[in-house]
């Protein structure tokens, strides 16, 4: 119910990807304290969906956990769409 409106689903599907792509590079480079910034990344995007987008509070503050989680499980269901 968090995730209606495509845009903001569309944003979490980027941030994670661009994040992954992000923590990827950090390490092939060797910066590996670069990576702290993945999560920045990804949840920026995801924020900016569920407060310009959905007009909600994002769950990751309540749990964070189960966040991580449905934000691949989000971005699957975005790349395999059908």
């Amino acid at each position: 119910s968090q995730h209606q409106n495509p845009t903001c689903r569309k944003l979490h599907a980027y941030g994670t990807f661009i994040a992954l792509l992000y923590l990827g590079s950090t390490l092939i480079a060797g910066k590996w304290w670069w990576t702290i910034l993945a999560p920045v990344i990804a949840y920026g995007f995801a924020w900016s969906g569920h407060f310009f987008f959905e007009k909600n509070k994002p769950a990751t503050f309540e749990y964070p956990l189960w966040s991580l989680l449905a934000e691949f499980r989000l971005m699957k269901e975005i790349v395999w769409e059908d």
